[in-house]
Parts: C-alpha cells; sequence; structure tokens
C-alpha cells in the first residue's frame, strides 16, 4: 500500500509514510500536512471562483481562528463561543 501510486495522491499519505519510516519528526508531519491541505484549498477557491465567477460566497458561521482548535476546545468541553 505505501508504493501504491494513487495513495500517494492523497493529502499526507507521503508525509505519514515519512514519519513511519523514521525520516521526519511528528512535528514536521503535523506541520507539513497542515500546509499541504491550506494549498490544496487554495487550489480549490481558485479553481471554484474561475469555474463560477458569478458565485456568491458566504461569511462562515465559526470564525476561522476556531477551526483550528476546535478539536481540543470540544474535547475540553468547551464551544465555539467560549
Amino acid at each position: 500500500l505505501l508504493e501504491t501510486p494513487t495513495a500517494h495522491q492523497a493529502i499526507g499519505y507521503k508525509q505519514i509514510a515519512d514519519y513511519l519510516a523514521g525520516s521526519i519528526t511528528r512535528e514536521t508531519l503535523v506541520e507539513q500536512i497542515a500546509t499541504r491541505t491550506w494549498q490544496f484549498a487554495r487550489r480549490q477557491q481558485t479553481w471554484f471562483k474561475h469555474q463560477h465567477p458569478d458565485a456568491e460566497f458566504i461569511t462562515m458561521p465559526v470564525p476561522p481562528e476556531y477551526l483550528q482548535t476546535w478539536p481540543q476546545c470540544r474535547n475540553r468541553g468547551k464551544t465555539f463561543t467560549e
């Protein structure tokens, strides 16, 4: 599975394989996956903007700064507004 070309297209797959092989640290793993996810999201936004120029973007119901910390807040029983 680690050598499957299709799997290598998944975000984070290569980084997880590198981590399991011992070539990167857990901190580097997390940082690289976050960076690649953000880069992919930006490419999706650019593509969508060009494919649907008349689309109206709406504001997210949750402030973006909560998205990064939400799992930790959830585990402590906090809500988005706390």
